[in-house]
C-alpha cells in the first residue's frame, strides 16, 4: 500500500509538471477541457479524434446482435446498468459483449463486423472524456443508445442519431425495446448516424483542425 501511495504521488507530480510546462494543451472533448481547467487550472484547445469513414461504413449484412457492448466488467464501464436492464429485456434479445477482461480485439476490422451485425450499441461509461464507440457505431449506421453525461452529450445527436438517456435500468429497457420493435425508426436514426460521422467525424475532417490549431500555435509562439 505505501508503494502504491508513493507511485501515485510521484506519477501526480509528472503528471502536473508536465501540464505547467506544455506551450500547447489539447483536449479531446469539451468535457475534457473542463476537467483540465479544474485540475490543473490550464486552458486547452478542444481538438476532437475522428473515425475512419471508409473503413466503419455500413453494409447489407444479417443483423443476428441485438444489442452491442464494448467496455468491461468494472462499474465505471456501465455494465452493471446493462444487467439491470436485461432482466425486463424479452428473452430472446440477443445480446453480444466484447469485455476487456477476456482480451482486447486489436484488429478494427473485426469490431467494425460486430457493429455491422448489430440493431443498437449501448455505451454507458461514467463520465467518458470522449468515446470512440459512438462515432464508428454511427459510421456503420447503427443507432446509438448512450448515458447522457462526458463526451456522450458531444457525439450523439439526442433522437436523431441515437438517445441520450439517464443512467436508469428501466429507461434503458424502454429505449431498446422501443428501438427493436420498430425497424423504421431503425433505418432512419442509422443513415442519420451515417450523415453525421461523414460530415463531423472522418479522420480527414478532424486532421485538418487539428493542423489548424497546431500551425496556428506555431505562427504565435
Amino acid at each position: 500500500i505505501k508503494y502504491e501511495n508513493l507511485n501515485r504521488l510521484i506519477r501526480k507530480f509528472i503528471d502536473k509538471t508536465n501540464f505547467n510546462n506544455a506551450d500547447l494543451i489539447l483536449a479531446n472533448s469539451i468535457y475534457a477541457k473542463k476537467i483540465i481547467k479544474k485540475t490543473y487550472d490550464r486552458e486547452s484547445k478542444v481538438v476532437y479524434p475522428g473515425v475512419d469513414i471508409n473503413l466503419f461504413s455500413p453494409k447489407i449484412c444479417k443483423k443476428d446482435i441485438d444489442i452491442f457492448y464494448i467496455g468491461s466488467y468494472e462499474k465505471i464501464d456501465g455494465f452493471d446498468l446493462l444487467r439491470k436492464s436485461l432482466i425486463n429485456l424479452p428473452r430472446n434479445v440477443v445480446l453480444k459483449t466484447k469485455m476487456h477482461e477476456d482480451g482486447w480485439i486489436s484488429d478494427s476490422a473485426i469490431i467494425r463486423d460486430y457493429y455491422r451485425r448489430s440493431k443498437i450499441v449501448v455505451c454507458l461509461a461514467f463520465n467518458e472524456p470522449f468515446g470512440s464507440v459512438p462515432i464508428e457505431a454511427m459510421s456503420c449506421s447503427v443507432p446509438v443508445i448512450a448515458v447522457n453525461s462526458g463526451g456522450y452529450l458531444e457525439t450523439i445527436v439526442d433522437n436523431k442519431t441515437g438517445y441520450l438517456i439517464n443512467r436508469n435500468s428501466s429507461e434503458l429497457t424502454n429505449k431498446i425495446i422501443y428501438l427493436l420493435n420498430d425497424k423504421n425508426k431503425l433505418k432512419i436514426m442509422g443513415e442519420a448516424g451515417r450523415k453525421e460521422a461523414v460530415s463531423n467525424w472522418s479522420w480527414d475532417l478532424r486532421s485538418k483542425k487539428l493542423s489548424e490549431v497546431l500551425n496556428k500555435a506555431i505562427i504565435n509562439k
